[in-house]
């Protein structure tokens, strides 16, 4: 029987391969005890939500997409099913307008909770607003559904996830062009609730160039590695745009050297000049680390 570590390193390899160019992880929920694992998955600004496990949940679900490794025979199988998920339309369109509720959890004194289909929100400590309706709601619900929220058992609140501060990370950059003049990490609640309804600023968000789009969410587009084990001297590679967002350090992949291809593990992922760029060779491909 595969360990959990082992079988954790199968799924995501597996997930890894049979993702199309320009999609990219947005962050991977690993547990420490069972076989389960969570993916959040982007490409531009489409969020796939799944997840791969062994077994069922012991408690209540929010709908996401499970695939149950038993059910398949074998990885080959697994990874068809999820490549064909990848395709589907089973997305949210991540927007302006959910950035800016993630927002909200840069302020500590921000408590948000969701009780008989209500939602409701305590700013420090005392003050008690209601009436998210309409727009929000659905708002909410969507990044709740999509493992960007979620909501406590026992207190009702409403939380951020560990994939939720990083797509924070990733996207809150691209607001400043649009609200130009506001200080986006220092409004209030009420403010950001009132610019999350505004039809003001629609569909602004991603009107950005591809190119920039990538620059400002995966601005590493270079990797160190050593060659022949030769710890003497590290040597670069480029990141082509289609593996932008992908690789991480301790990944094994393939580059050109010399004119010829050589696997190398990956030391350091970096941010390299454009006229630095031109002078490299590139990745060509990501490897199973254990081939």
């Amino acid at each position: 029987m595969t360990t959990n570590k082992r079988w954790s390193e199968l799924v995501q390899n597996t997930v890894k391969k049979v993702m199309p160019d320009g999609y990219h992880f947005n962050y991977i929920q690993c547990s420490q005890t069972t076989e389960s694992i969570y993916f959040s998955i982007l490409n531009e600004n489409r969020l796939y939500y799944f997840r791969v496990s062994s077994h069922h949940r012991k408690k209540r679900e929010d709908n996401v997409t499970t695939f149950l490794s038993g059910k398949y025979n074998g990885f080959k199988e697994l990874s068809e099913a999820i490549g064909e998920y990848l395709k589907s339309n089973r997305f949210v369109r991540i927007s302006d307008k959910h950035i800016l509720i993630l927002l909200l959890y840069l302020n500590n004194s921000f408590k948000l909770f969701w009780r008989d289909d209500t939602f409701y929100y305590i700013e420090n400590g005392m003050d008690i607003y209601s009436g998210i309706n309409g727009i929000l709601k659905h708002y909410i619900k969507a990044l709740l559904r999509y493992g960007v929220l979620y909501q406590e058992d026992l207190s009702n609140q409403i939380k951020i996830s560990n994939s939720g501060k990083s797509l924070l990370a990733k996207y809150k950059k691209l607001l400043s062009p649009i609200y130009k003049g506001i200080d986006m990490e220092a409004v209030n609640s009420e403010t950001l609730f009132n610019l999350v309804v505004d039809e003001k600023f629609a569909n602004e968000f991603f009107k950005s160039k591809k190119i920039e789009r990538l620059n400002n969410l995966f601005p590493e587009n270079a990797i160190k590695a050593y060659v022949d084990n030769n710890k003497s001297r590290l040597y670069n590679w480029f990141i082509p745009k289609r593996l932008r967002g992908k690789i991480k350090i301790g990944d094994q992949v393939k580059v050109i050297n010399l004119n010829h291809t050589k696997i190398v593990t990956v030391t350091e992922l970096y941010i390299a000049e454009k006229e630095d760029i031109t002078k490299m060779k590139p990745v060509i491909k990501i490897l199973d680390n254990k081939e």
